[in-house]
């Protein structure tokens, strides 16, 4: 399968885009970035890779392939982050602020992968590859909403195997947000039909506890669902390969963390930060999925991953349900979809390792006769992706930053004072806002009236007050955006830049680790210290990446900081929509100190805008829109004089589906 070397790097810079792309846009993971950025900031390096990988791929007995492959899988980590905060205080509901001092404490950690960038080249290859089999022999539930590969745009329909596969895309999985509006849409519009239909139903949200960590995956399972076909025997050597990271990744876990797999009997976690675990996650829980979708009392189902919906049909039974026996009665003894283990801890039918976090479980009862009301106010939570790509206008009117943050928790007209708690923060809203606030202040204006300023002022004000202590490291994928917003309002926000920076640097350095879960005892002050440090550099690589736009912005940052932002620049791993002008960032030859966010019309005469056959055109991170090589043509041809309306023979935009 993997004799022709030139195929071979094909395949492999293709896997390259599909990671590349897929980091991205991920503000979770950001160490990923730092990786690709530090592979193509070495053209010759990088190329030599891709060779030396092809080789591999063709001759994977060969000595000189075994020590690397040894020395690669010896140089398995891990990179520890929060995963979730708890709070020791009692909530104090007789004095209510919307500046809330609670003190949290990190009580849930999660373990992402660190490996060298050769390894996950391979994985990502092997995930495609293997993505390919799994889609043609349907062992992935149509019912599983989350990490769902993009057959369509992926695979196509001719006869070899490798040519079946679209190396040229970098698109791996659907994106995440349709996903998941469709994940949560489908039920509400299954209660919302049925209940005309005069049908009771009741609605149940579930949560399996620590996920990946739970799975105890046998390679041996995907081996028997792939029988005999000649194309998995071919992938052999690759398979083994992914075997040992698992291995190698959860014998390192094991160190401090609680597991019940047994590494002797080839039972592994799900390493979280690859491709492969997001695919085989999907693939083992497949017998559930089917299971339930083809029972005839559950209207419907749908899983994201670790969390489930499902909507049961109580229909005559409505004068048996109570609030004390619902879950038990309809997940328990009529569906048999969980079992009780012990009071009050419940397990899946089939996946005795995998349990229901019971107190994230939440239950919504739709009477046929009388739910109307609850019907329509859960309507309302309908999310559509279109519904979300407002057009930035800085005149439009937004609500402030605090107003965003927090949930409104019921509160209207009608809320008597004494009923008014304390106020919530709003993750996706928080999350919304931020990304608007950039976008709105992308256009870089000469002139900022006084009332801009002002408003700047009290935006930045707000934004600073909100990331301090624990909600600065509970929040932190909002850490690139708000930097992002102090460099595009630098006129009154570089003050704001170095406070948020204190702020953050102050909240890593005073953070509190309770009882982490599930970590062993005399394990916490170690992954405690780590975890300061993998926040410091998951810090310092938002810094490089916001400072990819404009490195002279802040000249004063580490060395480090300063090498990395100059390498994610030549990589294009940062908001293209902040450049100036589009597609402008795609030149090779670009002036690296230059602001991309405030090009000046007399600046581009001096440019490069031949970009076709530029490096970072055929590794771009995204898909390039038809209007911006509209726009790149008018602004070439204008800054040479030439007439775009009057040329006829536009040679660059009927070329542009190959420039794509």
């Amino acid at each position: 399968m993997f004799t022709d070397l030139d195929k071979n790097k094909e395949m492999l810079l293709g896997s390259y885009k599909k990671l590349k792309s897929y980091y991205h846009y991920n503000k979770n993971f950001v160490f990923m970035k730092k990786k690709i950025a530090e592979l193509e900031a070495d053209e010759k390096h990088m190329l030599k890779v891709l060779e030396n990988l092809a080789q591999l791929l063709a001759d994977p007995d060969a000595e000189v392939n075994t020590q690397q492959i040894d020395d690669w899988l010896g140089k398995i980590d891990f990179y520890v982050m929060p995963k979730s905060f708890t709070s020791n205080s009692v909530k104090n509901e007789l004095f209510i602020s919307a500046e809330s001092n609670e003190e949290k404490e990190v009580n849930k950690v999660n373990f992402f992968i660190d490996m060298p960038i050769e390894l996950h080249l391979l994985e990502t290859l092997w995930t495609v590859l293997i993505g390919k089999l799994v889609f043609e022999k349907k062992l992935v539930s149509a019912k599983s909403y989350g990490n769902a590969i993009d057959d369509y745009v992926l695979y196509n329909k001719q006869d070899d195997f490798l040519d079946s596969i679209n190396f040229t895309k970098n698109k791996l999985f659907k994106i995440y947000f349709p996903q998941y509006c469709n994940w949560k849409n489908d039920a509400i519009e299954t209660v919302a039909t049925l209940n005309r239909f005069n049908r009771s139903q009741m609605l149940f949200s579930l949560d399996v506890k620590s996920f990946y960590y739970s799975v105890v995956w046998k390679f041996d399972l995907l081996d028997d669902k792939m029988g005999d076909d000649e194309r998995y025997k071919a992938l052999k050597f690759l398979n083994l390969i992914i075997q040992r990271i698992f291995e190698r990744y959860t014998g390192i876990v094991n160190e401090y963390r609680i597991l019940e797999q047994c590494i002797e009997n080839k039972e592994y976690i799900l390493p979280i930060g690859l491709f492969s675990s997001m695919l085989l996650a999907n693939v083992y829980m497949y017998e559930l999925d089917n299971d339930i979708s083809q029972n005839p009392n559950v209207l419907h189902y749908g899983r994201y991953v670790d969390d489930i919906i499902l909507v049961v049909d109580v229909t005559g039974d409505e004068k048996n349900i109570s609030e004390d026996n619902a879950f038990d009665r309809y997940l328990v003894e009529k569906n048999n979809i969980l079992v009780n283990v012990e009071s009050g801890k419940y397990t899946i039918n089939k996946y005795p390792n995998l349990y229901i976090q019971k107190e994230k479980v939440k239950i919504m009862y739709f009477n046929k006769t009388g739910s109307k009301t609850l019907i329509n106010q859960l309507l309302k939570t309908i999310t559509y992706p279109s519904q979300m790509n407002v057009i930035p206008d800085t005149e439009l009117s937004l609500v402030d930053f605090e107003e965003a943050a927090y949930a409104k928790n019921g509160i209207g007209v009608e809320t008597k004072i004494r009923d008014i708690g304390q106020l919530e923060i709003d993750r996706f809203q928080l999350g919304w806002h931020m990304s608007q606030i950039v976008m709105n202040n992308r256009v870089r204006k000469k002139y900022v009236t006084r009332e801009e300023k002002v408003r700047r002022q009290n935006e930045s004000d707000s934004i600073l007050r909100f990331f301090q202590g624990g909600k600065a490291l509970e929040y932190s994928s909002n850490w690139i955006n708000a930097m992002y917003y102090f460099m595009l309002t630098s006129d009154t926000n570089r003050y704001a830049w170095k406070q948020f920076q204190g702020n953050i640097i102050d909240a890593i350095k005073q953070i509190k680790v309770s009882d982490i879960e599930d970590v062993k005892r005399n394990k916490k002050r170690r992954i405690s210290s780590k975890l300061k440090k993998d926040l410091a550099l998951h810090f310092d690589i938002c810094i490089s990446t916001v400072l990819a736009l404009n490195i002279q912005y802040c000249r004063k940052e580490k060395k480090t900081v300063l090498a990395l932002a100059k390498k994610m620049r030549k990589a294009n791993l940062f908001n293209h929509h902040l450049v100036s002008y589009p597609l402008v960032n795609y030149s090779d030859d670009i002036d690296e100190n230059c602001d991309l966010t405030n090009i000046l019309p007399e600046q581009i005469h001096s440019m490069n805008l031949l970009i076709r056959d530029s490096k970072k055109s055929k590794l771009s991170p995204r898909f390039i829109n038809l209007d911006e090589i509209y726009q790149y043509v008018f602004l070439r041809k204008f800054c040479n004089g030439g007439n775009y309306y009057g040329d006829e023979d536009n040679t660059v935009v009927k070329k542009k589906l190959e420039f794509i």
